[in-house]
């Protein structure tokens, strides 16, 4: 049940069994499929996309002359392919809900590499029941299933990652290198994957110096390119003691709202601990022998420097998104996985425990087990289906405002700017006369004070709304749109 199950599946099991994945999303997640982006994906990647599309894939003008992201402009993701092909999408394909359903169907593909390369890892060190449950395990997650509905780089970073690993573990180090380079240049964070790999390969004696030398070659450029981004870009702004404000402040919200990745990162810091005494006794706790057998234990080794890489980026990022996690939840599943074969023993208990532990994920699918989240803030809902909800309240917003107020302007924050103003996006079939007072955005900034008795002023309660509310002593009220626990509201300023 351990060690020596290093057999690889037959190419075309693969492709079947990746295909199965495929039309199980397809069928347990079917009503997402013409369904438009959502939060930071309309704000970001596809306000870049349409940018492109619209000025002709002119990179020397969104490089130089067009504002960032935190300033209101389209440039958000530069160092990345995944705008050019949703541009690319979107100039090809003029149909919109075409281009959303090409679109979901390409995120579940990417899932399903995803499960198919986590199966791979699995399967290398444990029975193919034991590796298809664990697929079923990671398949069952909140944050797996709305990553996997969702039109942004987050599935495609992770498919490409796994994949990275899975080709390394199977000695095959400079395919694996190239993958890696495609995770990052799908995502910043793909340097995570990059890293890991760089040094793994170092330490991997059982390929020919020739192919470790080809991948530490590949991925040292990456290295080197991911560093010369860095400054070029100056995503990374840091002050002294931002590192001790993560560890108490973006980290600590993070696990208050996510408490199973608490226990998660707190079981993989127990597999992490015993793997390392394992070999310290089978060393004599010696430190030579000690590495000596630490090294042999390759695909151990391989999750453990990726999930200290992993920490280790983060711990420099003071936002953390629920999402960002989902690049490192096989891996901490697989530790998961790892202590119950280990401890079980018994083939029938762990496949019990897989099973009860993938009914616990699919029960807390729409959050029930998450503390209620009261605010319209789609990076925080989108850790499990929660996000519907606020999805549907969207789309029944934007259809509401084009047949009643296609005509009237239209006072508004992110996102819902950009979804009226942006027909590629699939929530409006033309421009609204839509502005906002969240600042000097290119989409056209309007203030309180140029508001006549005609505007129409929506409110929804998210991170980006700050700067103006609904007041019933202040303003009049012409409807509440609510889907659930969400809700948005309409209404004229009559001071």
């Amino acid at each position: 049940m351990g060690n020596g199950m290093h057999s690889e599946t037959p190419w075309r099991s693969s492709i079947m069994l990746g295909l199965c994945f495929f039309l199980s999303l397809c069928i347990f997640r079917y009503e997402v499929l013409f369904f438009p982006p959502y939060w930071d994906s309309i704000t970001g990647l596809f306000s870049e996309a349409v940018w492109l599309d619209d000025h002709r894939f002119d990179y020397y003008k969104l490089m130089y002359e067009t504002p960032g992201y935190n300033l209101g402009g389209a440039r958000d993701r530069l160092f990345s392919f995944y705008p050019t092909l949703q541009a690319l999408l979107i100039r090809l394909i003029p149909d919109t809900s075409l281009l959303l359903l090409i679109n979901h169907l390409l995120s579940f593909g990417y899932a399903s590499v995803a499960l198919l390369a986590f199966y791979h890892l699995l399967r290398y060190q444990f029975t193919k029941d034991i590796s298809l449950l664990g697929c079923f395990l990671l398949l069952g997650f909140p944050l797996f299933i709305t990553q996997a509905d969702a039109l942004y780089m987050e599935m495609p970073l992770l498919a490409f990652s796994l994949s990275a690993l899975a080709c390394t573990i199977y000695r095959r180090p400079v395919l694996g290198a190239c993958l890696a380079m495609l995770a990052m240049y799908t995502k910043p964070t793909g340097i995570i994957c990059v890293a890991t790999l760089f040094v793994f390969n170092l330490i991997d004696l059982t390929v020919t110096r020739r192919q470790r030398r080809a991948a530490c070659g590949i991925l040292g450029i990456c290295v080197l390119l991911f560093i010369m981004q860095w400054f070029l870009y100056q995503t990374f702004y840091q002050e002294i003691d931002d590192a001790f404000r993560f560890m108490r402040g973006a980290l600590k919200g993070f696990f208050q709202s996510m408490p199973d990745f608490l226990m998660l990162y707190l079981i993989f810091g127990l597999f992490t601990g015993l793997t390392l005494k394992r070999h310290l006794q089978e060393a004599s706790f010696t430190i030579k022998p000690f590495f000596i057998t630490l090294f042999k234990d390759r695909l151990n080794i391989l999750m453990i420097v990726f999930l200290s890489w992993f920490t280790l980026f983060y711990m420099n990022i003071i936002i953390i998104l629920p999402r960002y996690f989902l690049l490192c939840l096989p891996v901490l599943l697989f530790g998961l996985i790892s202590l119950m074969v280990r401890y079980l023993k018994r083939a029938w208990l762990i496949r019990s425990g897989i099973l009860i532990l993938t009914g616990l994920f699919l029960y807390n699918l729409s959050g029930r087990l998450y503390s209620v989240y009261p605010k319209n803030d789609g990076f925080i809902l989108e850790r499990s289906l929660e996000y519907m909800d606020d999805m549907r309240l969207n789309i029944q917003l934007a259809k509401r405002l084009e047949e009643k107020y296609a005509d009237t302007t239209i006072i508004t924050s992110w996102p819902y700017i950009q979804m009226l103003v942006l027909p590629q996006l699939g929530y409006v079939t033309k421009p609204l006369n839509a502005v906002t007072i969240n600042g000097p955005l290119s989409y056209g900034p309007f203030t309180k004070a140029a508001a006549t008795k005609d505007t129409v002023w929506v409110y929804g309660p998210n991170c980006f709304s700050g700067m103006y509310g609904y007041y019933p002593h202040e303003d009049e009220l012409i409807e509440t749109i609510s889907k659930g626990e969400r809700q948005v509201v309409i209404f004229r300023n009559i001071e």
